[in-house]
């Protein structure tokens, strides 16, 4: 179920508010499913090499031949944080004549989205044993390998214009195993996308697959987002910190720039691309009292990604902004 769905069947108004946050917050997690691990383990078997096929002469057999695996594994991370308040200021309206504890438990459930979003692609055992590893890490550590270079020491999509840019993207696109679902980028990108679409009459055949639309994400609300060939592409913007997840500070190919960025084609879906957690209600709230007895709230969502299928992911590289 996407967190999506998991609200709409929610029976708890304080658990739908929180994932309408979440997903306000990093609106892709409308669209991506989640896959529930009560042991905080997941496993899968990764097909390593397929069984030998061909042809027998009649009456003679095959020889007997079977595929490898691996067994993939992921472990859950424990995302989330807590908050104290008065007991005698838990119930007061704030500015916004909301309680203090309203507006503070808002606050967390916009942090652990954007934590979240943040390793979702960032993320790194290696560095630190309470994350999970991201995309980034996936693809940098060999994992994933489907890689798209704008050209070897980057460039613009300006630089490429209308032609090159459907060009480029469709073999971006082209090299998930099958059309992926959903689009990661830099929102300056999906600006400059938008500004090459309408430049000129030359980009014509740009506009023809690109364009800005809007995803429904919920409780009424709609996001802008960019579309190419009808695959969204999703803003990542900034963690809670204010830094951008999706930043021009990558290496190009050839190493010679270090002010490239890179955007991330995903298919979704059992087998390709999951996000996990250990409930399938999402997130839980736990409220108990600190030690001078006043009331402490905690939101736990243990969590990580999964991508069980080597080309479930694509990555363009070397995206310089106009």
């Amino acid at each position: 179920m996407t967190m999506l769905q998991i609200a709409q069947a929610s029976q708890s108004t304080l658990k739908q508010g929180i994932i309408e946050i979440i997903i306000e917050t990093f609106p892709a997690l409308s669209r991506i499913p989640f896959v529930s691990v009560p042991s905080l383990r997941y496993e899968w078997a990764l097909r390593k090499l397929l069984p030998d096929s061909g042809f027998r002469a009649l009456g003679a057999g095959f020889t007997d031949t079977n595929s490898t695996y691996d067994r993939g594994k992921i472990d859950l991370k424990a995302l989330g944080g807590q908050f104290s308040l008065d007991r005698v200021q838990k119930d007061i309206p704030d500015l916004n004549m909301q309680r203090f504890y309203e507006t503070e438990l808002k606050a967390r459930s916009m942090s652990a989205s954007m934590s979240f979003k943040k390793f979702m692609v960032k993320g790194s055992v290696a560095t630190d044993p309470a994350q999970f590893d991201g995309l980034q890490k996936y693809f940098d550590d060999g994992t994933l390998t489907e890689v798209e270079d704008m050209a070897a020491a980057g460039t613009t999509f300006t630089a490429l214009g209308g032609q090159g840019t459907v060009q480029k993207m469709h073999n971006f696109i082209n090299r998930c195993i099958v059309t992926p679902d959903l689009i990661l980028a830099n929102r300056t990108i999906i600006s400059n996308l938008a500004a090459l679409a309408i430049s000129t009459a030359a980009n014509n055949v740009f506009a023809q697959y690109f364009q800005m639309s809007f995803m429904d994400i919920g409780n009424g609300r709609r996001i802008s987002v960019g579309s190419f060939n009808g695959i969204p592409i999703v803003a990542m913007d900034t963690d809670s910190q204010g830094n951008e997840i999706l930043s021009f500070t990558e290496k190009s190919a050839d190493l010679s720039t270090s002010n490239n960025c890179s955007m991330y084609a995903i298919t979704l879906g059992d087998n390709y691309f999951t996000a996990l957690q250990q409930l399938d209600s999402g997130p839980s709230i736990m409220e108990f009292p600190n030690g001078s007895g006043h009331p402490t709230t905690a939101l736990d969502w243990p969590t990580a990604i999964a991508v069980e299928h080597p080309r479930a992911v694509s990555r363009l590289r070397g995206i310089q902004a106009a």
